[in-house]
């Protein structure tokens, strides 16, 4: 979007979304502060509590009442994309995947058959979805000149697929890797807001950093190989809660004790749901 609009005190900015054409639900308004947006900008916006299983979708965006005072620009389109996204949250038995690592083991063998299904046309691992808001895990963290950060950064466990798969766009650098061993460096991705907050006006690959907190790594440096774009978490605008991604065969902890989720996406979103239960099943039989 390219957004140009004054507090919701003189003019209204609306996203909608509707399963009817009549009874439109809003998921996004302006808030009481002006938007000034210079450049385009991707957003994105859960519309699945209107939309899920739904044969058709309408979405609008709008300007409701505004005043005559100041003139701003207000909507500007473009690039506006439709996903159906199936997740599937796996809780691992104990007495079968006891381990870090039968969990890895037990979770890539999943996803690889998934992705061998014709449905499916990308597949992923996360913990703690974006949107959801379901849990968080957060910290400070510690950087090479040892600095400790005076915020705290949301801590996300992930595969490459998780990124294709919800389309998060990857700004440099590079994606994880399936070959990213737990005995090789640990690696991290981490988004704009991250790398804005620790490096300002630095190039943030190559950075290292060490997770505090709820990590349970703390001999473990991570060096950044990627920068990504911003997600929503816990109801924010993208961006608003600084994150950073490790892969879950390097941190395998949060996996092992919590399972994880399987997100996969497909031209016809009914199939979904049958393909990432018969993965699971064809695996843990």
């Amino acid at each position: 979007r390219w957004l140009n609009v004054e507090r919701n005190s003189y003019d209204h900015a609306y996203v909608r979304v509707s399963n009817n054409g009549t009874t439109w639900t809003t998921v996004f308004s302006n808030p009481d502060s002006h938007i000034q947006d210079s450049s385009w900008a991707q957003y994105e916006y859960d519309i699945s509590s209107v939309a899920a299983e739904e044969s058709t979708v309408y979405l609008r965006w709008t300007m409701g009442t505004t005043d005559g005072s100041w003139q701003y620009c207000g909507w500007n389109i473009d690039d506006v994309e439709i996903w159906g996204v199936t997740t599937g949250d796996i809780h691992l038995p104990g007495g079968r995947y006891d381990t870090a690592e039968e969990a890895v083991t037990f979770l890539g063998e999943v996803l690889a058959s998934l992705r061998t299904d014709p449905a499916v046309e990308e597949a992923g691992l996360g913990l703690l979805l974006p949107v959801r808001g379901a849990g968080s895990i957060w910290g400070p963290v510690l950087l090479e000149d040892g600095t400790r950060s005076e915020v705290n950064f949301q801590y996300r466990v992930a595969d490459a697929g998780y990124f294709r798969t919800l389309g998060i766009p990857l700004v440099r650098g590079r994606l994880f890797e399936d070959g990213e061993a737990a005995a090789g460096p640990h690696v991290a991705l981490v988004d704009e807001a991250m790398a804005a907050r620790l490096w300002p006006g630095e190039d943030p690959l190559g950075k290292r950093f060490n997770p505090r907190g709820m990590d349970p790594y703390p001999d473990e440096w991570l060096t950044v190989v990627g920068v990504v774009g911003g997600v929503r978490s816990w109801g924010q605008r993208p961006g608003g809660s600084p994150t950073y991604y490790v892969h879950y065969r390097q941190r395998p902890a949060f996996v092992s004790m919590f399972g994880g989720s399987l997100v996969a996406r497909g031209g016809d979103p009914t199939v979904l749901t049958p393909a990432v239960r018969e993965a699971v099943r064809r695996v843990d039989d």
